[in-house]
C-alpha cells in the first residue's frame, strides 16, 4: 500500500496532469476538495519542491507545471508498447507515457491485458483497480471476449464505483471468467502485468463528469455510449501513465488486491 507521502506525490501529479500551472496553494486547494486529503501547505510545498529537483516539474514564478521534457525521457519499452503488437523487456525502473485522451490510454491498456493475460512465459494473475466500469460498454466485441475467456492467467479487478452500471460491467466481467467486487474504497487505479506496474491518471475535473455521469444512469441500458465515447473518451486532453518495473511494488499491489477476495 501507498504511504503518505507517495500518495500525495501521486495525487499532486494526478492534478497537474492537464497540463496547466499551479501555485502550490492552489494544489493544496485541490488536494483537499477533489481528494479529501489531509496535508499542511508545508508538507506540499516540500514534495513539489523535491518533484523540481527531480526534473518531473518546472518552475515558473509561483507557479508549477509538469516538465514537458521529463515525459520525452521515456525508455524503449514506453516508446514500443504504444507502437508494436508484442510486450518487451523491461530495463528501465519507471517511465511515464503520456496519450492524447482517455481513449488512447484505454486501448494501451487493453492491448496490455491481452498480451500478459496470453503470455507463456510465466502464469500470473492481473489485478487491475479502476474508478468506473465502461470497456465493456465500448470496446466488448469481438476477439476481446475470446481471449480473454482463453486466457491462461486469471483477472482480477477492484472498482470503486457501485453504480448501476458498474454493477451491469462487473456482471459482464464475471462471465467471462474475471473476478470481479465493486464498491472499493480505493485510492488509485493502477493495474499489475508481472512485474509491471501502471498507474494512470486522469484530470480531477474529467473524473468529476465521469463519475457525475455514471450516478446519473439509473438503468445501464439508458447509458448514452456514443456521448460518452465523444465527451469524454475522446475529449482532448493529457493522460499520463506512469510505468513502473519492479517486483516488489507489483507483489505488493497484487496482494492487496487478492486480499479483497480471499487469495491471499
Amino acid at each position: 500500500m501507498l504511504n503518505t507521502k507517495d500518495s500525495t506525490r501521486n495525487m499532486i501529479l494526478a492534478i497537474l496532469s492537464d497540463g496547466q500551472q499551479r501555485s502550490v496553494r492552489k494544489i493544496l486547494s485541490q488536494l483537499q476538495a477533489v481528494y479529501g486529503k489531509k496535508v499542511t501547505y508545508q508538507a506540499v510545498h516540500k514534495i513539489i519542491g523535491q518533484l523540481c529537483r527531480e526534473g518531473v516539474l518546472s518552475r515558473f514564478g509561483k507557479e508549477y507545471q509538469i516538465n514537458k521534457g521529463w515525459l520525452t525521457g521515456l525508455c524503449s519499452f514506453v516508446c514500443k508498447i504504444g507502437s508494436s503488437e508484442g510486450i518487451p523487456k523491461v530495463e528501465n525502473t519507471a517511465n511515464v507515457l503520456r496519450f492524447k485522451n482517455i481513449m488512447e490510454a484505454d486501448n494501451f491498456m487493453i492491448k496490455l491485458e491481452k498480451e500478459f493475460a496470453h503470455t507463456t512465459m510465466k502464469k500470473g494473475k492481473i489485478c487491475i483497480q479502476y474508478r468506473h466500469s465502461w470497456w465493456p460498454l465500448v470496446y466488448a466485441k469481438g476477439d476481446y471476449i475470446v481471449d480473454i475467456k482463453s486466457a491462461p492467467n486469471k483477472l482480477y479487478g477492484l472498482c470503486r464505483g457501485d453504480t448501476p452500471t458498474d454493477k451491469w460491467c462487473a456482471d459482464f466481467y464475471r462471465k467471462i471468467g474475471m473476478k470481479v467486487k465493486t464498491g472499493v474504497d480505493l485510492s488509485s487505479s493502477n493495474s499489475v502485468f508481472g512485474d509491471i506496474t501502471v498507474e494512470v491518471f486522469v484530470p480531477p475535473s474529467i473524473s468529476k463528469q465521469i463519475d457525475k455521469i455514471f450516478k446519473s444512469v439509473k438503468d445501464p441500458a439508458d447509458f448514452d455510449t456514443y456521448s460518452f465515447i465523444q465527451n469524454i473518451l475522446k475529449k482532448k486532453v493529457d493522460i499520463y501513465a506512469i510505468v513502473i518495473k519492479s517486483k516488489t511494488i507489483s507483489e505488493r499491489v497484487r496482494e492487496r488486491v487478492l486480499e479483497r477476495f480471499g487469495e491471499v
